[in-house]
């Protein structure tokens, strides 16, 4: 009986470990370059909640149309590294900036942004930003 109670008393902090350690973080979204890309970054970044975190992967975005944020908070936009991720507004045809963000409690990290028509990163608006390890050339 003595052996079941203890049994019974680590079973179940290893059946929730196992069943909590082994999913992916649903806040966690990872889009790679492609034809798509402008339509799921600008989707990833208006559906931003706090503690999400927008990945971008290696290779160059070719962006036409400014990527925005208006009022969202405390979300992490981060590519792979500087000349890693590549967001290239080379073929704009749509906005004058690159990014445009409002909001509270957000980092943007690790990418390059180049050939944006005007800012290549504008922030307005805005508590607590953190722009860190970004590189912007024209």
């Amino acid at each position: 009986m003595k052996i079941h109670t203890q049994l019974g008393f680590w079973a179940l902090p290893l059946a929730l470990t196992f069943a909590c350690g082994t999913t992916e973080d649903a806040s966690d979204k990872l889009i790679y370059p492609g034809e798509n890309a402008q339509k799921e970054i600008q989707k990833a970044l208006i559906m931003a909640e706090p503690g999400d975190t927008i990945r971008l992967g290696e290779g160059t975005f070719e962006l036409q149309n400014v990527l925005s944020v208006d009022g969202q908070e405390g979300f992490v936009f981060l590519g792979a590294g500087i000349d890693k991720t590549i967001l290239s507004f080379a073929g704009q045809t749509d906005g004058a900036d690159g990014l445009s963000f409002a909001g509270k409690n957000f980092t943007i990290q690790d990418m390059t942004v180049q050939d944006s028509k005007g800012d290549a990163i504008k922030v307005r608006d805005s508590d607590s930003v953190i722009l860190r390890n970004i590189k912007v050339t024209w």
